[in-house]
C-alpha cells in the first residue's frame, strides 16, 4: 500500500511540474509561430527586386530590410484594423455583398462599404493615422530597398511611365455614355 501511495504521490508532483513547462512550451510555438509569419511577409519593395540578378551582399542587406519592415508592417497593420462595433460590422458585411451583387470593385467598393460602416471621427482619425504610417514604413521600406541597388537594377524594377502620345487611356463606360449624349444634344 506504502508503494502505491508513493507512486500516486510521485506522479502528481511529475504532473504539478510538467504542466506549467508544457504550457511554456505551447507558447514559445505560438510566439515562433509568430515571428515565422512576419519573417514570411515580403515587403512589396523587396517582392519586385525577386527578379533581379541580385549580389550575395545585396541579397543579404534586402533580407535584412525586409526583417526590419515586415515585422513593423505587420504590426502596423495589426494596429489599423479599426474597432468596429457589431452593428458596424454586420452593415459593412452586407454593404461589401451587395456592392459585389451590383458588380463594384476597387475604389467603387471601398467607398460603398465606407458610407454603410458610418464610422465615428474617433474611429475615422484613428484609422487615418495607421494609413499615414503604413505609407511612411512603406516610403521608407522602399528608399531602404533602392539605396542597396545599382542604378541599373532601379531601372529595372522603376513603374513604366506612360507615354500619352503613343497610348490613350481607355475611356471609362460612364464617360463613353456621356459623350454620346453630348455629341446627340448637339
Amino acid at each position: 500500500m506504502r508503494r502505491v501511495s508513493q507512486a500516486a504521490f510521485t506522479l502528481l508532483l511529475a504532473m504539478l511540474f510538467a504542466v506549467p513547462v508544457m504550457a511554456d512550451q505551447d507558447k514559445g510555438k505560438r510566439a515562433k509561430k509568430d515571428k515565422a509569419e512576419k519573417q514570411a511577409m515580403v515587403i512589396p519593395a523587396v517582392k519586385r527586386t525577386e527578379k533581379l540578378e541580385l549580389t550575395a551582399e545585396q541579397k543579404e542587406k534586402l533580407a535584412a530590410i525586409n526583417a526590419e519592415y515586415a515585422g513593423k508592417l505587420a504590426n502596423a497593420r495589426k494596429n489599423a484594423g479599426v474597432q468596429l462595433t457589431d452593428e458596424q460590422k454586420s452593415a459593412r458585411k452586407s454593404a461589401l455583398q451587395q456592392a459585389k451583387a451590383d458588380g463594384k470593385s476597387g475604389k467603387e467598393l471601398r467607398e460603398a462599404v465606407q458610407a454603410a460602416v458610418k464610422l465615428s471621427d474617433k474611429q475615422q482619425e484613428a484609422a487615418k493615422q495607421a494609413q499615414a504610417e503604413m505609407k511612411k514604413l512603406m516610403t521608407d521600406a522602399t528608399k531602404a530597398v533602392s539605396e542597396v541597388l545599382t542604378d541599373e537594377q532601379r531601372a529595372a524594377i522603376a513603374p513604366k511611365k506612360k507615354n500619352d502620345d503613343k497610348q490613350a487611356k481607355p475611356k471609362k463606360q460612364g464617360e463613353k455614355k456621356r459623350e454620346k449624349k453630348e455629341k446627340q444634344a448637339e
